[in-house]
Formats: structure tokens, sequence, C-alpha cells
């Protein structure tokens, strides 16, 4: 009975941490997109600010467990802009990814 309970400790473990990575490969898919729409609507129509979309599946729609906030500031060099994109979720604890990139004036 103990190496039963073990194996079925070890197979939760197992589909946790593949739920898990999963879930890291989304959230860094719905950054990636994000940015990347921001970059091809180019740098005048990236205004700063911070906004928040919540509830996000996988694919960018609702409903879904993701939160997904971008924040828009100057950048650290003369006409660039900096794209920040935080994606949240809950798996047994708050996790949270984010993506940082640079626009430029210059495209």
């Amino acid at each position: 009975m103990i190496s039963v309970a073990g194996l079925h400790t070890v197979g939760m473990t197992a589909l946790n941490g593949n739920l898990l990575a999963r879930q890291n490969d989304q959230a860094a898919a719905l950054a990636a997109q994000k940015i990347e729409n921001i970059k091809q609507s180019g740098y005048d129509a990236a205004t700063t600010g911070t906004t928040t979309e919540s509830n996000l599946n996988a694919q960018g729609n609702t409903p879904g467990p993701f939160a997904r906030t971008t924040a828009i500031t100057a950048g650290p060099i003369a006409n660039t802009k900096q794209l920040q994109v935080s994606v949240t979720w809950n798996n047994q604890a708050a996790r949270t990814l984010t993506l940082t990139s640079l626009i430029t004036s210059a495209g």
C-alpha cells in the first residue's frame, strides 16, 4: 500500500509539473502576442499607460485563467518606448511571467 500511495504522489507531482509547464508556455505566448501586436501597430500608436485584460484563455479570448497587464513607458534611450507585458494566473500559487521589449520611432 505504501508503494501505491507513493506512486500516486509521484504521478500527481508529474501531472502538476506538466500543467505548470503548459501554462508557462501559454503565458509566454500571450505576452509575446501582445508585444508583437503593439510593435506592428507602430511607435506612434503605442500610447503610454497601463492596461489590464482579465479572464483570458491561451488564445487571448475569454473565458480563461490568465490576466495580462501591458505597461508602455518612455524607454531608456531617446525615441524609444518600453513595452512590459505581465501575465498572471494561479496554479497552487500565484504565478507571473513578464516579457519586456523596446520599440523605436525608427521602426
